[in-house]
């Protein structure tokens, strides 16, 4: 027995000897996982405590700064009156440089010249006014200005009005005006033309004379309200158009465009232009044949007068009147001595002013 037991006494010491060891290294590494952990911890929550403790203290310290008064030199108001400006001014004492001061009646130290903001006319609410009638409206509106401006001058009054209903008075003034304009307007383009013209390539547009207008109309007798359509300063030049055809075809902002749709429209009785001009009427059929434009009887008064241009497939054909050496052309001033009229003729009042024309420039009597 006693060998046996002395056998298992060292069985349990041996194992005992292998335990302890890997314990202690367990216990070991625990402790050294854990301290850190700890550490770290302890140092939140006592960095926590100290932010708290920081926050009281400012809290303390505002509270306590609040209900300081500040100096009043043994007067018990907060309020101090100001020496320079006599103004009852708010205390600013430790106060920030970037903040206005402000004083009881509005006006700010530092823009002195400022004035209070004018009490609004809006305040009456329109939602109250839509179950009245028209009549009602007017009254309440009537008495709301008037006691609003109770105790003004007649600058404030007028400033007030002016402020209130300044929309109310301009819109209808706005709207009174377009239509005057476009009333005019209307009139102005309505009324019976005397002649229409143009002239082509002049050489300066500014000193073209269009002083025959008015013996023009005395020259007829024309009564009445009428109106001179005119145009001065389209350059024309045939060379030009052949040498730059695709250009002036797809362009919609050159002479050529504007000559054409204006003639188209009728706008123009006459032509006036040189050699060159007439050239590009011609072969764009622009310009009319005087051939089968005129009537027989104005066609053989003005044939020793006709000069012959190139239609649109190159054939010769009389397009124009040499004016050359009239006493109008000269005084027109064109700029150019070779001096031609053509007929764009789209409507009636075309070939009746036209034939006026030339009975005042030629002298010829051509009522038909």
């Amino acid at each position: 027995m006693s060998g046996k037991n002395k056998k298992s006494k060292n069985k349990r010491s041996s194992s005992n000897s292998q335990v302890k060891p890997e314990a202690l290294a367990k216990q070991t590494k625990q402790a050294v996982q854990d301290v850190p952990a700890k550490q770290t911890k302890q140092a939140a929550q006592s960095g926590l405590q100290e932010n708290r403790d920081i926050k009281a203290a400012d809290y303390q310290k505002c509270k306590q700064k609040a209900n300081s008064k500040p100096e009043t030199n043994g007067k018990s108001e907060p309020d101090i009156k100001s020496k320079s400006t006599g103004k009852i001014e708010v205390a600013t004492e430790n106060q920030p440089v970037k903040f206005r001061r402000i004083s009881v009646e509005g006006v700010d130290d530092r823009m002195p010249h400022s004035k209070p903001a004018k009490k609004s006319l809006h305040a009456d609410s329109n939602l109250d006014m839509l179950g009245m009638s028209k009549k009602q409206r007017r009254a309440a509106r009537k008495e709301l200005y008037q006691k609003n401006t109770e105790g003004m001058s007649r600058r404030e009054k007028f400033s007030y009005f002016f402020d209130y209903y300044k929309w109310r008075v301009i819109t209808p003034i706005l709207v009174v005006a377009f239509l005057c304009y476009l009333g005019g307007t209307i009139y102005m383009n309505k009324r019976p033309v005397a002649l229409g013209f143009v002239v082509l390539n002049a050489q300066d547009a500014d000193i073209v004379n269009l002083s025959f207008e008015d013996d023009y109309i005395d020259h007829f007798g024309i009564t009445g309200s009428y109106q001179f359509k005119e145009s001065v300063g389209l350059d024309i030049d045939y060379d030009y158009y052949l040498e730059h055809s695709e250009y002036v075809q797809t362009s919609n902002s050159t002479d050529y465009s504007i000559l054409s749709s204006d003639c188209d429209l009728g706008s123009y009785d006459v032509i006036i232009s040189n050699t060159t001009g007439v050239k590009y009427c011609a072969a764009q059929n622009i310009a009319k044949p005087l051939k089968g434009y005129l009537s027989e009887d104005a066609y053989a008064k003005l044939e020793p007068y006709m000069v012959e241009f190139n239609d649109p497939n190159g054939t010769a054909r009389t397009y124009a009147i040499d004016i050359s050496d009239t006493q109008f052309a000269k005084d027109l001033d064109t700029g150019y001595a070779d001096v031609y009229v053509a007929f764009p003729g789209v409507i009636d009042r075309n070939y009746t002013n036209s034939l006026r024309l030339l009975n005042y420039v030629l002298g010829i009597d051509l009522t038909e």
